[in-house]
């Protein structure tokens, strides 16, 4: 796991800072939360826009609620479970082999 931390950094920073800042809104109602970019440029809803609402539901147990705010919340634990635990011992047996006969 920690490998998998170093090796992305910047996701991992992401990820750390969106916890942290889910539970202090969760705790204490301290809202630092990054707004959608997408919503604020295009004023568009993204697939994902309402995702840390629906976080916050899920931490007070009300997933219905979080169902409502947006369908997508209840992919995203498996889509990263997927990716921590699965995902790298499929393709770790891949290698890039070069074609010998390119032409350069």
């Amino acid at each position: 796991m920690i490998k998998i931390i170093k090796e992305n950094r910047l996701i991992s920073l992401f990820s750390f800072y969106f916890f942290i800042s889910i539970l202090l809104n969760h705790s204490f109602k301290i809202d630092i939360l990054i707004p959608c970019i997408w919503n604020k440029i295009f004023n568009i809803e993204c697939w994902f826009c309402g995702s840390t609402t629906a976080c916050i539901y899920i931490l007070n147990g009300e997933f219905l609620q979080a169902w409502m705010s947006n369908k997508m919340i209840f992919l995203v634990p498996v889509i990263l479970l997927l990716y921590y635990f699965k995902l790298p011992h499929i393709f770790s047996g891949f290698t890039h082999s070069s074609n010998s006969s390119e032409v350069r």
